[in-house]
């Protein structure tokens, strides 16, 4: 219970240091991951603390975001600028070649890869992603992958993708994101397990973003 309170403080406190941070964050030059397997931008360290789905232009909302902590939000190229100005960085999805790139962290590509592990997933996954390195040039590209191989039924009963194909997977991948359902589906563990596996077959030098999702699918099941 000591370290799990320990881990909890220290989340809180870094979400409060990444919230005074996000006021000025700086236009971005350059984006990508180090040897580490760290974002960096500009050349620095970053953490991003990305909020999917989010109101991109309610004042309140943003002012809100910034105060739990959000750096980042999913949005449209068009809402990139005004997110900038209020202190976030941009993953977007996007049909067509952006240029205004100051604010834009990520291209976001092909969704749910892990899911659906057909023979001629990995030469799609790949045509994809070169596809958003050219619509969202300079910036590396970020695949919400999944870890279960169906929803809501594999995610109950832990089906998860065989290890050599899932390790395939993510090497084709600038940015993996396995997005994960701890509360009420799986234990809190499984978090630390996807990425686990994420990080081993990117040998450490690829950044990976979990994803935690925040609903129920049945209204009678406990929400997160």
């Amino acid at each position: 219970m000591k370290d799990t309170r320990h881990v909890l403080v220290s989340i809180a406190v870094l979400g409060l240091a990444m919230a005074a941070v996000a006021a000025d964050l700086k236009p971005i030059q350059s984006a990508g991951s180090d040897s580490q397997g760290q974002i960096a931008v500009n050349g620095n360290p970053f953490f991003p603390i990305l909020l999917y789905d989010a109101p991109a232009t309610n004042a309140e909302a943003l002012k809100m975001f910034k105060e739990y902590g959000f750096n980042t939000l999913s949005a449209r190229p068009a809402d990139a600028d005004g997110l900038l100005a209020n202190g976030f960085y941009t993953a977007v999805h996007t049909s067509e070649k952006v240029t205004k790139l100051d604010g834009v962290l990520f291209g976001m590509g092909l969704d749910s890869p892990a899911m659906y592990l057909k023979d001629d997933l990995i030469p799609k996954v790949k045509e994809n992603v070169e596809k958003v390195r050219g619509q969202v040039p300079g910036r590396p590209v970020m695949n919400a992958i999944g870890y279960w191989l169906n929803e809501p039924a594999g995610v109950i009963s832990n089906s998860i993708p065989p290890k050599a194909k899932y390790e395939e997977l993510v090497q084709a991948l600038d940015v993996s994101a396995p997005y994960l359902y701890p509360v009420p589906y799986q234990p809190v563990r499984s978090i630390a397990e996807a990425v686990g596996r994420a990080e081993a077959a990117s040998g450490g030098k690829k950044a990976l973003l979990p994803i935690l999702q925040l609903f129920a699918w049945d209204a009678k099941d406990r929400y997160p």
